[in-house]
């Protein structure tokens, strides 16, 4: 390992929090639709 190329660690480190970040997004979102869908077949039924 070399010490001279620290801004590529930040970038590295940057992708991978940007690739989380990504990911916990999809997710979240993917929750809030089934969430969505779920709730209203509950109101359809009732």
């Amino acid at each position: 390992m070399f010490e001279t190329c620290q801004i590529c660690t930040i970038l590295d480190m940057m992708v991978l929090g940007g690739a989380a970040l990504l990911v916990i997004g999809g997710l979240y979102l993917t929750y809030k639709i089934i969430k969505a869908l779920y709730e209203d077949r509950k109101k359809n039924r009732g």
